[in-house]
């Protein structure tokens, strides 16, 4: 199969979205081009991966590997919904995703004034890595601050990115599992959708994980990449009102009709109903 026609970001081929490829790994996968009037957050999953990983020198054992996922999504505003833009997942090393991760947060800088999209990741485990080694050595400035919510005072701290415990897991996966049943989210990657169907309940830690020899790093990039676009620590998630029709329905409490003429009333409204009902 030949590969379309592709253009790079720093030392990366990207190709367009709907290229067929059974193996998608270490491709920037992109939708929707940047917009320099948009929103955007990038989420990073890091992993402890293999250094040096690239397309060129893939081997079966790969697949067994767990995937650095980054997503990178739109936020929708004024009630329209989120829109996944772009992807890039492979099983580079915590540190070789450092510069893929500025690069794309750097490209989808959107609307803000620094350039830079808000970058979200997990801290505990190898992403303390990829933290240091984009603060340190890409210069990158804008990423999510670690906040306590859950009393009766947030706070946000001076930490950086996502910290895994049962606890923050569990409101990670309730917020982000409801925003999507409630589709206010739009999912473009046929491979996050295939991870996300080979996610099962814990009902001890109360979150969804991968089934055994299976992935969902790209699940979980998405999971925090939506909490941070809607910062949820912060604010509680405002859904638009249905307000009701009016109703033809009498104020009763509105009138000074006695309760005989009420149940006259209600007669005639309830028989006016079953009357254009027939017809």
């Amino acid at each position: 199969m030949s590969e379309p026609s592709s253009w790079r970001v720093g030392n990366r081929t990207v190709v367009p979205a709907d290229f067929d490829d059974d193996d998608p790994r270490g491709l920037f996968l992109v939708w929707e081009e940047p917009r320099s009037n948009a929103t955007y957050v990038v989420s990073v999953d890091p992993t402890v991966g293999r250094p040096g990983w690239s397309r060129e020198f893939r081997t079966e054992a790969d697949l067994e590997t767990d995937n650095a996922a980054i997503e990178v999504f739109r936020s929708g505003g004024n009630g329209l919904p989120d829109v996944q833009v772009a992807e890039f997942a492979s099983p580079c090393d915590a540190i070789d995703i450092a510069p893929i991760v500025a690069t794309i947060g750097s490209l989808y800088g959107g609307s803000n004034e620094d350039g830079q999209a808000l970058v979200i990741g997990e801290v505990t485990g190898p992403g303390a890595v990829t933290l240091r080694e984009l603060v340190d050595r890409h210069s990158y400035t804008n990423l999510w601050r670690w906040t306590k919510w859950g009393t009766s005072q947030v706070q946000r701290t001076q930490a950086f990115w996502w910290y895994s415990s049962r606890s923050a897991n569990k409101d990670l996966w309730m917020r982000a599992l409801h925003h999507i049943q409630r589709r206010r989210v739009i999912l473009r990657s046929t491979y996050l959708v295939e991870e996300m169907a080979d996610c099962i309940a814990d009902a001890y830690l109360l979150i969804g994980e991968a089934r055994y020899g299976r992935h969902d790093d790209r699940v979980l990039s998405m999971l925090m990449n939506l909490w941070a676009l809607h910062d949820w620590s912060t604010q509680e998630d405002m859904e638009p009102v249905e307000r009701p029709t009016q109703s033809s329905a009498p104020r009763w409490e509105a009138s000074d009709i006695s309760y005989e003429g009420m149940i006259d009333a209600w007669d005639q409204h309830i028989a006016a109903i079953l009357d254009s009902s027939a017809d």
